[in-house]
């Protein structure tokens, strides 16, 4: 791990050479309804709605018209996340019957994110340091607690914050929107 957080210290001043002028709409969305996910929902609920098939259905078995949205902000990121290699490192299967790879809590963890840079490495390729805030469990509980269906995701105090952390996302352009990669580490061309 410490290898690893050594080698993207490193490799943050060769991105500062591209660094990319806005964030693009797609990833925007992205950031923001994997926010949504992690504040209104538990790991639990989480790994229960990877088991089912579409929006409707969580609200005919949950009643829950919170988890109904949480449900479709984890299909957006599943349909916006490009599987490299898939199987490889983490097995990224769908259960029997549901919508989206098993392995929710890597799509979500629980955590709020920040888009602190991008860079621009190469044409149609976005990396985003993000700034990840695991929020206490109890914290999550006062977010679902005050949750209604058209809010935001509030911003965390330090009180609420269980540890920071920086992390690197990298994105490829499919069309017209960015895809989030898995397991892929960016070099630029120099």
């Amino acid at each position: 791990m410490k290898a690893l957080v050594v080698a993207l210290l490193l490799f943050l001043p060769l991105l500062a050479q591209a660094q990319a002028d806005e964030v693009p709409a797609s990833i925007q969305e992205f950031i923001e309804a994997r926010n949504y996910a992690a504040a209104f929902s538990t790991p639990a609920e989480r790994a229960e709605l990877a088991t089912f098939n579409s929006r409707d259905e969580v609200l005919e078995h949950t009643n829950s018209e919170r988890l109904a949205n949480v449900f479709a902000r984890l299909l957006l990121l599943s349909e916006r996340t490009l599987e490299l290699d898939p199987g490889m490192v983490v097995q990224w299967g769908s259960p029997p019957g549901g919508a989206f790879g098993a392995l929710v809590e890597a799509l979500v963890p629980s955590a709020i994110v920040a888009i602190e840079q991008t860079y621009e490495p190469a044409p149609n390729r976005l990396v985003v340091q993000v700034k990840a805030h695991r929020f206490l469990r109890d914290t999550n509980l006062e977010l679902i607690n005050d949750y209604t269906p058209d809010g935001s995701v509030p911003e965390l105090s330090p009180g609420d914050i269980l540890a920071s952390g920086a992390q690197i996302m990298t994105w490829i352009q499919v069309g017209d929107t960015w895809m989030k990669r898995t397991g892929v580490v960016e070099t630029l061309n120099n």
